[in-house]
């Protein structure tokens, strides 16, 4: 490489090296997250408003207020009995 590509090469590694620093600290902070505020996509998912996660489908019966499966019925939420996968 000449020396114009070794310092853009150099570029591109610290902010590859800066992006990932900063992914750890948002998935950190997304960790310690408690989901207090679910809210419904105009699809029909459920996302945290607080910090952007996505849990599945919305669920108004749920507690946690997304679907939720059990080990016995994998395919129909426990609290509505929506199936996993929709049209």
């Amino acid at each position: 490489m000449n020396p114009e590509q070794i310092a853009y090469s150099r570029k591109i590694n610290n902010l590859r090296a800066y992006v990932n620093q900063i992914t750890d600290i948002l998935n950190e902070l997304i960790k310690k997250c408690k989901h207090l505020i679910i809210c419904m996509h105009d699809f029909g998912g459920a996302y945290c408003d607080i910090c952007g996660e996505s849990f599945g489908w919305y669920c108004k019966k749920s507690p946690t207020k997304y679907c939720e499966y059990g080990e016995e019925d994998y395919i129909n939420c426990k609290h509505c009995g929506e199936p996993r996968s929709r049209k």
